[in-house]
């Protein structure tokens, strides 16, 4: 392996390591309760949807626990805007009360948030644990809309996590999917791909394996 293609390789490798470094820290800073420095307006990669929650206007909720946040679309599936909660980036469930507002209920930190439609907070509660367990699987992988006669589904692909809408008639359309650009840097999946992948290009253009045992063959034959 020449000078040239080591080089390659080594930038190659270096931006897959940034990509995935990017990706592993969004879900580290918001985890740790950091999310006020990302705007309510910008969207998040969906990442691991920990649930979904449709309201009366047809509202989506999308629960994406790898960056403990809330994002809001409409109907059609474009992005409104985004909440975080301090759910320690652990598991949380949500779903839509008789007001029509959305409550989240966390595992570790035991919260119960509750929001209006604007995504202005009505209600925190700590020591709330138990409303986890009430929420029960409310919500978490499909959301059956008995008016409507619509399923709302999490669903997953090799692009990650996506929204599908299904009808009686068992047709599915997808609604709300993570923008290419934004999939990239998307955690923890395939930013860690991206990290693992960087890092033993970065290995093999580094130690040039293939040379060592090039030379080691040109040592043997020589030996004969």
């Amino acid at each position: 392996m020449n000078k040239k293609t080591r080089y390659a390789i080594r930038i190659v490798a270096a931006l897959f390591l940034s990509i995935g470094l990017i990706g592993w820290l969004a879900g580290f800073v918001t985890g740790l309760g950091f999310g006020f420095t990302i705007p309510d307006s910008f969207e998040l990669p969906l990442g691991l949807l920990e649930g979904i929650a449709v309201d009366s206007d047809g509202s989506i909720y999308c629960g994406l626990q790898f960056y403990s946040r809330i994002q809001m679309y409409n109907s059609q599936g474009k992005f409104i805007y985004g909440k975080f909660i301090d759910s320690g980036g652990r598991a949380f469930r949500i779903r839509i009360n008789q007001k029509d507002q959305l409550e989240v209920a966390t595992a570790s930190t035991d919260k119960l948030y509750v929001f209006k439609k604007d995504g202005t907070l009505i209600r925190e509660v700590s020591s709330a644990g138990h409303y986890f367990d009430v929420f029960g699987e409310t919500g978490e992988r499909r959301y059956h809309d008995k008016n409507k006669n619509v399923t709302y589904l999490i669903k997953w692909s090799p692009l990650g996590s996506y929204v599908a809408k299904e009808d009686l008639s068992g047709a599915e359309k997808i609604i709300i999917r993570t923008p290419f650009h934004k999939w990239v840097f998307m955690g923890p999946l395939p930013a860690f791909f991206f990290g693992v992948v960087g890092a033993v290009m970065f290995a093999f253009a580094s130690k040039d394996p293939l040379r060592h045992l090039l030379s080691r063959k040109t040592r043997k034959k020589s030996q004969i």
